[in-house]
């Protein structure tokens, strides 16, 4: 592995002018290498530096150490005491020096005579190997000559290989160019290219960055190494105009480098802007505080994973399980969709990356389904997919390995495979696994016990018993007979328990420690952490327990009351919560569910298992066989509080303080302003929107997070504190920045939630609402709440519309929807196939709903319209319809539409094909589109509140609510607004991207500067003071007064004009009214200092004056140039408690104001 490293050196006495460096390499490091130590040794004397050297090498032993400087040693022939002793000290220590005799890198000319030296040193330990040494040519007139090495780590930083973005494109290109006959030859082309493109990752992740100017500087420097080293005479003028030429190419090459490093961090799909308090989050062990031998760890999980028992005395309840999975059919379509599901890209064993299987065209991913499809019916997987690598995380205590918990990484065809399986068992689970299990089951969500907890809690406030069980190493000890007798009991087919058990068999594994792999062992038992399937397969294993819970407690199958001691039981996966009241005889119950595990090879560790009471002073003691559990004041299940206390508070100020953590790291300064709103929306969602569904947060603790967003984007971007706060939640197109309020967030999260329940197919979900809003303080009064802010209601409407009936069998339905000029319509034609008659369709909807909601109508109304057992043929040009309609994973707004659709065709037995068509070119849609437009215009009003039956929708002034977050961001808005203190900025006016005072968000100038411009439009930089008297002029120094009209900062403003005049070819004017704009009379520009253009008359009769209208960013700029630095005189003149006078001294010795400027 390569690394290149551009190493300057000089003489202590630089060129104070010289401000010129070298890009040379072209090159951008994501993630900078690290060191453990890092040591400057400033220039002492010689026997200081030795004695420093040696302490610094005997601390860092064994280490990567690279000893570099300006030594003035001669070590190739020493001849004195001091390089002798220098020899003496490289020698010791097994350094080595690259040296290559025609290398100087010292040359001064000396009267007729050039003196050539190498006092510049680099010596390396025995682990590094340098590679090449290029000497470079001085761009500065130091007689010291810049070089680079590249050095090669001669011990593997990590085991595993890497392959750049550019090979990776190469392989996929020479895949996609070939043709195979089989799986086999492909996978084997696939192994040979990623064996020939791969290198030992060094964790230095060097990106290069191509630069148009990059040979026309090597040759430069080429041409100017020459000059300089030439000894038959020397043209100084000539080296200094090409040093000259250099440096200019240097700074173009920077800029360009720096313009592409902003793109690709900013563009829409990069994950990069997320990625800056990763060090925050990342969990991993270091290998150095481990106390246990590399054969210790090894043998621990060897052992963790062997086998201990072959069969079982467990006695199978009766099964509730009604039916068993199908098989699964393996197609291309199944195997496209896996891939788009997929989040982990890190390679197996084999090295084959996910990004190489990604980008296979439809070919050779049918291969790849095919022997898919093989292995299912083979029963079994090929070899070579069972072998992985385990990743080890650390949890509580690293010291205990039973605290460091494996993840098994298997090869991406295993992966692949198994999410197939995985996501069509989801959806049988659905329907057959106990709703007491609710963890990776489609439809559920593990939010549902949180919510069923929280109002559990208060309707049982007097006894109430909660305990989480803690089960030893849950994946890791389930013995594969176990396994098989799960799969029996959930009723899989043969084939497929015969499948899933023989991929599981005879797995082999090896460790990842101290970046190596461990020996190879055989894995026995355990389901693997890290397999697509292996939650659902504990999800069958607890359905074993729960029916037994079923069967011995004579509990009911499906609760559909708030009973406790009937609900029993809350499983997530293999975390599983008992629930009771003092009742019944709940310690007997957990010693039930101790031995039934205990019968299924898994044991309950009491003194790790938790539990809580309510009220918390009860005298409920709850054990198992004996040993007590200890007590808490709350539990956190999953991310929910049973209730609101301390407890709750203490863990929302920790993830307060984390918030406040990673936006102490948030680099916004390279941030575009339309990013940072996603950004700090990603963050609030990613630590608050679990704990939201379930809990009440504090106002006061909703503020402190509003608040921490502000401080941190203030104190980045240098803005004033006593900044509106508005400027911050607006959206951009209003002056603002979009950044979403934390209380809207919870009123949105709140709203939906609520929306969830009361339509929610389980019963007793509905009734966790029904009852939980009865209770004051609760989370679902919240709810209710945060609906009235908004004037939402619930409501829900059984009677459909009023709508004529086709006659007929089989039907030809082309619909179109819309929203023009404020008007919202749809119209749908019905053709009776084998008839000539075709009857038309066009009706009004209220002008608020888009145009989606129109097309979604259109189909609803023409399939509400036919007779039962028809069938009809549906065509519409809106794929976003069809996606929403057909696709089954869809859970969106338009959610309602999705459910009435099927539920209008299961109940009336319609046998209904949708049919995209193109928009505009069919007959059919021509006339569709004619009939919508006809609807919008005409007052034909339709309601298509009615078109939804028996279903609880939220509305507000008669109109549906789809999209809850933008409903209540208007209304939050509108509060904006009214509140909002208009002399302070104009750029509420904006109100569109078109606008030309926002051209600068879309334009290529770096992202500081366009904070820059924003704060200036927005007046958000300028720290106002108590008036004072200017010191020059004897009258008030406001701001305006030092912008427009002090002569001491008359400079400023010349240099502003002479820039606009370079810029646009017009001269212009500064004025202090809020008004920018063109004097046709005078024939120059008015401007005002913040930039703003009001009037969209002036800004149609700007586009008639393109140098203007082209480069008003530009002018922003300038613009932005001249009151920073007249704010500077200001600050000086503000700065005094006292008036000045003419007389007073200056004083020189205060700090200078933080202000940002532009040069």
């Amino acid at each position: 592995m390569i690394t290149r490293t551009l190493l300057l050196f000089s003489s202590l006495v630089e060129d104070e002018d010289d401000e010129s460096y070298h890009p040379e390499s072209d090159q951008n490091s994501d993630d900078e290498m690290e060191f453990d130590e890092e040591e400057i040794v400033e220039p002492r004397r010689g026997d200081e530096i030795i004695n420093t050297i040696i302490h610094l090498l005997l601390k860092c032993e064994n280490e990567f150490n690279i000893v570099l400087g300006d030594f003035n040693i001669n070590t190739r022939k020493p001849q004195n005491s001091r390089e002798k002793e220098w020899k003496e000290l490289i020698e010791c220590f097994q350094l080595k020096e690259l040296i290559i005799p025609e290398n100087y890198t010292y040359i001064r000319k000396v009267v007729n005579t050039f003196q050539k030296s190498r006092p510049d040193h680099i010596f390396v330990s025995n682990n590094i190997r340098i590679i090449r040494e290029i000497i470079l040519p001085p761009i500065s007139k130091n007689d010291h000559l810049p070089f680079y090495i590249d050095i090669e780590f001669e011990t593997d930083y990590c085991w595993r290989n890497f392959i750049s973005r550019k090979d990776m494109n190469k392989i996929s290109t020479t895949l996609n160019q070939s043709h195979y006959d089989s799986f086999e030859a492909l996978q084997k082309d696939i192994s040979e290219m990623v064996n020939n493109f791969s290198f030992k990752d060094d964790k230095t992740n060097l990106k290069y960055i191509n630069t148009t100017n990059k040979k026309e500087i090597k040759t430069k420097e080429i041409e100017l190494l020459n000059l300089v080293t030439q000894e038959n005479g020397q043209n100084t003028d000539e080296i200094e105009k090409l040093r000259n030429n250099i440096k200019v190419l240097y700074k173009e090459t920077g800029a360009d480098i720096k313009t592409k490093l902003s793109e690709n961090f900013n563009k829409h799909d990069s994950s990069m802007i997320y990625q800056f308090d990763k060090h925050l989050k990342e969990k991993s062990i270091d290998w150095k505080d481990i106390k246990f031998s590399e054969e210790d760890i090894v043998h621990h999980f060897e052992t963790k994973f062997t086998s201990i028992s072959k069969s079982s005395d467990f006695e199978n309840p009766s099964s509730t399980v009604k039916k068993g999975p199908k098989i699964p059919q393996i197609s291309l379509k199944k195997v496209k969709e896996a891939i788009s599901r997929m989040k982990s890209n890190t390679p197996g064993l084999d090295s084959i990356s996910f990004q190489i299987i990604r980008n296979l065209k439809d070919e050779h991913l049918q291969l790849i389904a095919d022997q898919f499809e093989k292995c299912i019916q083979q029963g079994n997987i090929p070899e070579e997919w069972k072998s992985g690598w385990v990743k080890l995380l650390p949890k509580r205590d690293v010291q205990k390995l039973n605290d460091i918990r494996p993840i098994t990484i298997l090869p991406i065809y295993y992966r692949i495979l198994f999410n197939i399986i995985a996501y069509e068992l989801r959806q049988w689970a659905s329907k057959h696994i106990n709703l007491r299990q609710q963890a990776f089951i489609s439809h559920r969500n593990t939010m549902n016990h949180g919510l069923l907890l929280s109002s559990l809690t208060k309707k049982n406030k007097s006894s109430f018993l909660l305990v989480n069980l803690d089960i030893e190493g849950a994946y890791d000890s389930v013995e594969n007979h176990i396994i098989e007798k799960a799969l029996t009991y959930c009723k899989f087919p043969e084939e497929l328990k015969s499948f899933i058990l023989n991929s599981y068999k005879n797995q082999t594994l090896q460790l990842e420690i101290n970046q190596h792999l461990s020996r190879p062992f055989t894995k026995t038992r355990g389901i693997p952490q890290g397999c697509p399937l292996a939650p659902l397969i504990y999800d069958c294993i607890t359905q074993l327990i729960i029916d037994k819970c079923i069967q011995q407690w004579k509990i009911s199958i499906k609760p559909t009351k708030l009973n406790i001691n009937d609900i029993g039981l809350l499983c997530f996966a293999d975390d599983i919560n008992f629930i009771a009241n003092r009742y019944c005889n709940y310690n007997e119950r957990l010693d039930n569910i101790s031995k039934w595990l205990g019968q299924l090879s898994l044991k309950i560790n009491p003194s790790k298992s938790m539990a809580t009471t309510l009220p918390t002073k009860s005298t409920m003691k709850p054990m198992i066989e004996g040993t007590i559990i200890p007590r808490f004041k709350n539990l956190r299940v999953l991310d929910h509080y049973p209730w609101d206390d301390s407890t709750l508070n203490e863990d929302i100020e920790k993830r307060i303080l984390q918030f406040q953590l990673s936006l102490k790291y948030i680099p916004l300064k390279r941030m575009e302003i339309t990013n940072i709103k996603k950004v700090i929306f990603a963050k609030c969602t990613s630590l608050f929107t679990h704990i939201l569904r379930t809990n009440y947060i504090p106002e006061t603790l909703v503020d402190r997070i509003n608040i921490e967003v502000r401080k941190a984007i203030r104190k980045k971007i240098f803005m004033h504190n006593a900044s509106p706060t508005n400027y911050f939640h607006l959206p951009i197109t209003y002056g603002g920045l979009g950044i979403p309020s934390f209380d809207i967030f919870a009123d949105e999260i709140r709203i939906k939630t609520a929306l969830y329940l009361i339509n929610n197919e389980n019963e007793l979900l509905r009734e966790v609402y029904s009852e939980g809003i009865k209770y004051e303080n609760s989370i679902f009064k919240e709810m209710n709440r945060s609906m009235k802010k908004y004037k939402i209601k619930p409501q829900q409407f059984n009677n459909d519309e009023n709508l004529p009936k086709l006659k007929g069998k089989n039907f030809t339905i082309y619909t179109d929807g819309s929203n023009l000029n404020n008007s919202t319509g749809f119209g749908f034609t019905a053709k009776v196939n084998n008839s000539q008659e075709t009857q038309e369709f066009s009706y009004k909807i209220n002008s608020e709903y888009s145009h989606n909601v129109a097309e979604l109508s259109a189909i609803l109304t023409s399939l509400k319209i036919l007779p039962p057992k028809s069938k009809a043929k549906i065509h519409t040009d809106s794929e976003i319809s069809i996606h929403i309609l057909k696709n089954k994973a869809y859970n969106g707004m338009f959610n309602c539409f999705k459910h009435e659709y099927h539920k209008v065709i299961q109940q009336s037995k319609l046998n209904i094909q949708l049919i995209k068509v193109k928009g505009h070119v069919n007959e059919g849609n021509i006339k569709a589109d004619e009939l919508e437009k006809k609807g919008a215009q005409e007052h034909n009003y339709f309601d298509i509140r009615k078109l939804f039956s028996n279903q609880t929708i939220l509305t507000t002034s008669n109109t549906i609510i789809f999209d809850i977050k933008k409903s209540i961001q208007k209304k939050r808005y509108e509060v904006m607004f009214s509140q909002f203190d208009r002399d302070n900025s104009s750029l509420h006016l904006t109100k569109n991207w078109s606008s030309i005072n926002l051209k600068f968000i879309k334009s290529k100038i770096d992202t500081e500067t366009k904070w820059s411009i924003w704060r200036n439009l927005t007046s958000n930089h300028i720290k106002q003071h108590k008036e004072r008297q200017c010191a020059h002029c004897k009258c008030p120094g406001t701001l305006k007064h030092f912008i427009y009209y002090c002569p001491n900062t008359q400079c400023f403003r010349d240099f502003f004009y002479t820039k606009f005049l370079e810029i646009t070819s017009i001269r212009c004017i500064l004025n202090d009214y809020q008004e920018s704009r063109y004097c046709d009379r005078r024939k120059f520009f008015i401007i005002h200092h913040d930039g703003v253009m009001i009037r969209d008359t002036q800004i149609l009769n700007l586009k008639n004056l393109p140098n203007i209208y082209q480069n008003w960013p530009e002018i922003q700029i300038i613009l932005t140039l001249l009151v920073g630095k007249c704010h500077i005189k200001y600050y000086e003149n503000s700065r005094f408690k006292k008036p000045f006078q003419k007389q007073s001294p200056i004083l020189t010795d205060l700090p200078a104001p933080m202000v940002l400027t532009i040069n």
